[in-house]
Order: C-alpha cells, then sequence, then structure tokens
C-alpha cells in the first residue's frame, strides 16, 4: 500500500485572519458578489485556506486583503482558486498566490470586517 505524502512545497500556518475577497473578473452567476468578507483559517508562502459564505469556482482569480493590527502588517495578494467546496455554514477554497504585497498598517488603515456575511 502506497502511503499518502504532503505535496505542499511550503509549511501552513493555522490562523484566523479576517479578510476582504474581490473577484477579478465580473461573475458569471449574477446572484454573486463581487466583494465579500472571508476568514483565512491556513496560510503559507504559497497559498492560503479561506472560510467564506460565497462560492468561489476553480480557476477563478482573486484579490485578497488582510489588514490584522495583531499581526501590525497588512497582506494584498492575487491568486487563483484551486479547490473549493461546501461546508457546514458556507464554504472553503483553496488560494495559491501569484502575487503578494505586504505593507505597514498605517493611521488610517482599516481592518477587515470580522465575520464572513
Amino acid at each position: 500500500m502506497e502511503q499518502w505524502a504532503d505535496k505542499r512545497r511550503h509549511t501552513r500556518h493555522s490562523v484566523n485572519y479576517s479578510a476582504s475577497v474581490n473577484r477579478m473578473e465580473k461573475p458569471m452567476d449574477t446572484s454573486a458578489r463581487e466583494q465579500f468578507p472571508a476568514k483565512i483559517i491556513d496560510i503559507s508562502q504559497g497559498g492560503a485556506r479561506l472560510e467564506l459564505k460565497e462560492m468561489l469556482q476553480p480557476k477563478e482569480k482573486v484579490r485578497v486583503r488582510v489588514a490584522d493590527e495583531k499581526v501590525g502588517f497588512g497582506l494584498d495578494v492575487t491568486g487563483v482558486v484551486r479547490w473549493s467546496e461546501k461546508v457546514t455554514g458556507g464554504y472553503e477554497a483553496g488560494l495559491e498566490f501569484t502575487q503578494v504585497k505586504k505593507f505597514a498598517l498605517g493611521q488610517g488603515e482599516k481592518r477587515a470586517e470580522a465575520k464572513p456575511s
């Protein structure tokens, strides 16, 4: 029996960050929102797992922004959805980063919303 091995390139870290998700292209489903809150539940150098109330489609391109005062800096990332599935209370999606920008939190910087709606 072949043993399963984790094929991820980067170590994942469990987190609980509030985030804002923006779709890079207008969704075909007219009921889908273009911008909505989410939670990042784990993150690595190459991607993240998101918990959300809105369904994302594999291959969909999104921008995710995190500004958390507990961390002391923010992230503005773009990426491609690699997988998405329905879970109790909403959805989860795996995001592969294509670009990551880190920024310092300034006096006018606001945190992302606390809870997905």
